[in-house]
């Protein structure tokens, strides 16, 4: 007999908070040759500041928090750059997506955060806890979507 896995991870998406960023973000959004170097700038914010790895069940820190401590977990992380693409003048597609690090396409557990972007254009999926490549999964995430509403 099948037996469904279940897992139980918490929603991050009140932690969301793009707020305190508008300004400085439209501002960015407006230099930006075009979406994507926008993107990559936002990226490359969130990817200066230290990651540090912890389990998925920890509590989160608000967007500010982490920024104002210099880093934090993917979570931490994921829910920062969120926020920050959030901010933009733009109606944009965002997502958490909660993932296998390990199995990015067949999860056995959970234990990533990383980000989904589709600005109508262009689709990403964004890991914010390394500097060296912002799309790290070219074959995709199978994971578990869960939409950021504005």
């Amino acid at each position: 007999a099948d037996s469904e896995e279940k897992y139980s991870v918490m929603d991050f998406r009140p932690f969301i908070d793009q707020t305190v960023f508008s300004k400085v973000i439209e501002d960015l959004f407006e230099s930006a040759e075009d979406d994507d170097t926008f993107i990559r700038e936002v990226w490359n914010i969130v990817t200066q500041l230290t990651a540090y790895s912890s389990e998925i069940t920890e509590t989160p820190r608000y967007p500010l928090e982490t920024f104002l401590a210099g880093g934090g977990a993917c979570e931490d992380k994921a829910l920062l750059f969120a926020s920050m693409i959030l901010a933009a003048p733009v109606a944009w597609d965002v997502e958490l997506v909660y993932m296998d690090i390990h199995n990015p396409q067949d999860p056995q557990a959970v234990n990533h955060v990383v980000i989904y972007l589709d600005t109508g254009e262009r689709e990403y999926t964004i890991e914010t806890t390394t500097n060296r490549t912002m799309e790290a999964y070219p074959d995709g995430v199978t994971g578990w979507y869960l939409p950021l509403d504005e």
